[in-house]
C-alpha cells in the first residue's frame, strides 16, 4: 500500500489500536483513496477500511452530533460525546472513534452519568449522618 509511518503514527496504532487519522493509500486496482487504519486485536494485522464504508451517523445512542463532531471521527479523530443512553437507560460519556479492524465506531473510556448523582446523594447523607450525632 505504500505508506511510511512517523513515530506518532506507530504511537498511536501501538497504544490506541487505531492510527487516529486517514491516509492516502493506492488500492490493490492502482486507486489512490482515504483509508481508516487499525490492528485487529485478534491477529495483530493492520487493517485498512476506505472512508467511504464507513458512515458518519446524526445521531448516536441519542446524542446529536454536531458538524464538527462528525467531521473529527470522519477524518479518524477522537471524540468525547456526553449524554448518551445505553441499553440499560443509564445516561454515559465515552470516547468515539472509527475501528476500521471491526468496521464500526469503538466507544472507548466509559463513565457513567449516574456516578456524579450517587456521589452527590451519598455527601448529603453523610452530612445528614454527622448533624444527627
Amino acid at each position: 500500500m505504500g505508506h511510511k509511518f512517523s513515530k506518532e503514527d506507530k504511537g498511536a496504532l501501538l497504544n490506541d489500536k487505531n492510527l487516529g487519522k486517514t491516509v492516502e493509500l493506492t488500492g490493490k486496482n492502482g486507486q489512490k483513496d482515504q483509508y481508516f487504519l487499525s490492528i485487529d486485536s485478534k491477529t495483530n494485522e493492520l487493517v485498512p477500511l476506505r472512508v467511504k464504508h464507513i458512515d458518519i451517523p446524526d445521531k448516536i445512542k441519542g446524542v446529536s452530533l454536531s458538524e464538527e463532531q462528525r467531521q473529527k471521527l470522519g477524518s479518524g479523530e477522537k471524540v468525547n460525546v456526553e449524554n448518551m443512553t445505553g441499553s440499560n437507560g443509564k445516561k454515559f460519556s465515552a470516547t468515539l472513534q472509527v475501528d476500521a479492524a471491526n468496521r464500526s465506531i469503538n466507544f472507548s473510556g466509559f463513565k457513567q452519568e449516574m456516578e456524579k448523582e450517587l456521589n452527590q446523594k451519598s455527601e448529603k447523607s453523610k452530612g445528614a449522618k454527622q448533624k444527627d450525632s
